[in-house]
């Protein structure tokens, strides 16, 4: 990554020089030399935008190639989603560390036999793809300056995400296509993880609550602990059955499986924060012990909580918070109102069913500890 990153700084900077000397780009003197660089600026958010989307374009082409079906297409916080009359909808949503995502219904087949390669790796090699194109444009139109900046840049920025994501590693605590790819291709497991998860968020997409699916989905794999590098996908599958459980009011048994997914030793930082979240509020509705919650309530968790506003379950966890442990009832009913300002955007009817019915919980608790003291 840190190759990766300074060549690609270093190739940019190139550019910036090159166009900065172009007494032909926007004029000369200081307000020239302002205007060349937010214009670069500009130019570079716009081709790293473009790369976005062709990367989340080429995982869905290769994805109906592979026999797949469209679900959801975000770039950003802009999802759009199927809709129940098989038109677009768009919705409000981000899943941290990503730029975007694209979710497909998996084929018809066996889990274990998912066609996953070429789903995969489309991102990837459409990003390499444009980075040719945008290359051979660079070379081939250097007499108009602001489309062979912006053709250089989508070169470089092409190249750079197509090896980030070809080459496997985590980044940001988020495995990308390559790893994926890598422990698809060699793991079973893995990839019945992988149908699993696709067919999980399908139903989602329809409306369909995860205690009203396919109970055999949610069956423990007991691998999640075994192998490091069947981790991303496994444990994914097991954090859903958290939720599951979590779903069927069945809290004992959701704190009990996170708390054992936890000790995994490959889960990722986004899972990792998700099930801390599940764990406060499991405190919070039962033992609610300050020095637990102190515990998981921490810095860093704060942190990825406010960056993670735009789900419901953490409007819902606020809202625990301030009725539950801060006990400021008129905190709570602000967290309330953001719960529904953030539901009317939400693209999944079934989980904003599944938090009004886990805010009533919280509010038996408030008003059970309330006839208490």
């Amino acid at each position: 990554m840190i190759l990766v990153y300074t060549a690609m700084g270093a190739a940019c900077g190139y550019v910036g020089m090159t166009c900065s000397r172009d007494q032909r780009f926007l004029g000369e003197g200081a307000g020239g030399g302002l205007l060349t660089l937010g214009l670069m600026l500009f130019l570079f958010s716009a081709a790293f935008y473009v790369q976005i989307i062709l990367h989340e374009g080429g995982h869905l082409v290769c994805g109906f190639l592979s026999g797949y079906r469209f679900c959801s297409f975000r770039i950003g916080r802009t999802l759009l989603v199927r809709g129940e009359r098989g038109g677009l909808v768009r919705k409000t949503f981000t899943v941290a560390g990503t730029g975007g995502q694209c979710l497909m219904e998996p084929p018809r087949c066996s889990p274990e036999e998912i066609p996953c390669l070429l789903y995969n790796l489309g991102g990837p090699a459409a990003n390499v793809a444009a980075a040719v194109v945008g290359g051979l444009v660079y070379l081939a139109f250097p007499h108009i300056p602001v489309l062979s900046v912006f053709a250089a840049f989508l070169s470089v920025l092409g190249l750079a995400l197509g090896l980030l994501n070809f080459v496997p590693m985590k980044v940001g605590g988020v495995a990308n296509d390559g790893y994926n790819a890598a422990v698809l291709r060699r793991a079973p497991e893995a990839r019945r993880a992988l149908w699993i998860q696709l067919a999980i968020n399908a139903e989602m997409t329809k409306g369909k609550r995860l205690r009203d699916m396919d109970p055999e989905w949610f069956v423990p794999s007991g691998g999640a602990e075994d192998s490091e590098a069947q981790d991303p996908l496994l444990c994914a599958v097991e954090h859903y059955r958290c939720e599951y459980l979590q779903d069927r009011m069945e809290f004992q048994a959701a704190e009990k499986a996170c708390g054992k997914l936890l000790r995994s030793p490959g889960l990722m930082d986004q899972q990792r924060f998700e099930l801390r979240c599940m764990m406060l509020f499991f405190e919070l509705i039962g033992p609610c012990r300050r020095e637990k919650i102190d515990a998981l309530y921490t810095k860093a968790l704060k942190k990825y909580i406010k960056q993670t506003e735009c789900y419901v379950s953490r409007r819902r966890l606020t809202y625990a918070l301030e009725l539950l442990d801060k006990r400021d009832e008129r905190a709570a009913e602000e967290a309330l109102e953001a719960f529904e300002k953030t539901a009317e955007r939400y693209p999944y009817a079934g989980e904003i069913e599944t938090e009004r019915e886990l805010i009533e919980v919280i509010r038996s608790c408030h008003e059970q500890r309330g006839m208490v003291r």
